[in-house]
């Protein structure tokens, strides 16, 4: 695992790795056993975050829908969206 083959810019000595080939729990018999335990933290951080925090659309979102694309893949561009901390009220 080198985690500088993700810094941007990428460094001299890694500009030849293709980032694409990850596959951050490897596949077959052999993949990660903790895969299962990686995705459920996962879904638990992302929900925590959804219900301590409001999200609001950014303006210059106004034209989301109407910007995406589809060809044979759906194209979507950046939804951009402000963090507020939920204030909880008792």
């Amino acid at each position: 695992m080198v985690p500088e083959r993700w810094i941007k810019p990428r460094p001299v000595e890694y500009e030849d790795d293709d980032r694409s080939a990850m596959k951050p729990f490897s596949v077959g018999p052999l993949n990660c056993p903790g895969r299962h335990f990686a995705w459920a933290e996962a879904r638990l951080v992302l929900a925590h975050l959804l219900w301590e925090l409001d999200l609001e659309l950014i303006s210059e979102n106004d034209d989301w829908l109407r910007l995406q694309k589809v060809f044979i893949f759906w194209r979507k561009p950046p939804l951009n969206v402000r963090a507020i901390p939920r204030s909880r009220e008792e």
